[in-house]
């Protein structure tokens, strides 16, 4: 089995970590659990884990400085990085540490298992087998990616500047989006701001100049543009049909 180690200066979220990850299910045993990042330095060179799991952010070492600093007693270690703050910095950082994800808390059990599918792809060798060295690699960087877009989907999001933070090429960064959702960048941010705008609009009184600012349209007149054209109706529209079912 392979061996895997959990470092979190939370217990609880140790314990649902054993909740969440189906480690059995796919080889890997628990080999230590630490809620200390000084004590999980000291022991895991003893443990040698084939993979860590490990919260960003702890009291004296944080899980980004661990990684770093094990790396010279166990190079051939794996890292996987819980975050529950979806910013763009400490995506980045994760890419510099050479982190094999990055992902954002709390996990679901599906998100969960996804992770330890790629694991095991990757530590039995067979990660590179159907698909080129390059996408391999950009897939990695562009699941961070999405990540991000997904928890700032109503921010002001460029495809270029992410492609770019995510040391991505633009060009290939939106070959991987249309492969990934179905959708165009472009598309992909204008249906779940309107998917979440059609909420608004139906479930609060919350004006619609308001609504347009909360989904990440500034200018009032372009979202109506944006939402007549896919919706067939205006947002006003919208709302009294809603009203009057």
């Amino acid at each position: 089995m392979y061996k895997v180690a959990l470092v979190d200066d939370e217990k609880w979220a140790l314990i649902n970590n054993l909740h969440t990850f189906p480690f059995e299910k796919y080889g890997f045993s628990v080999a230590g659990q630490f809620t200390s990042s000084t004590q999980a330095l000291s022991q895991l060179p003893l443990i040698k884990p084939d993979v860590l799991i490990v919260d960003i952010r702890m009291p004296s070492i944080s899980g980004l400085d661990l990684i770093q600093m094990l790396k010279a007693r166990l190079p051939d270690l794996i890292s996987v990085l819980l975050s529950g703050y979806a910013e763009f910095p400490y995506a980045r950082a994760a890419l510099r540490q050479g982190v094999f994800e990055y992902c954002l808390k709390p996990l679901d059990m599906d998100e969960a298992e996804e992770v330890l599918k790629r694991l095991v792809n990757r530590l039995s060798g067979d990660a590179l087998l159907p698909e080129s060295v390059e996408y391999s690699s950009g897939n990695r960087q562009f699941s961070l990616l999405l990540q991000y877009v997904n928890a700032h989907i109503y921010d002001k999001l460029v495809l270029e500047d992410l492609s770019r933070g995510f040391y991505i090429n633009s060009n290939y960064c939106g070959q991987l989006f249309k492969a990934a959702t179905g959708k165009t960048f472009s598309q992909y941010l204008r249906d779940a701001r309107l998917t979440r705008a059609c909420e608004l609009l139906t479930r609060t009184k919350m004006p619609i100049t308001e609504i347009a600012s909360r989904v990440g349209y500034d200018n009032l007149h372009y979202f109506i543009r944006i939402f007549n054209g896919q919706m067939g109706v205006s947002p006003r529209q919208y709302r009294n049909s809603a009203e009057n079912r």
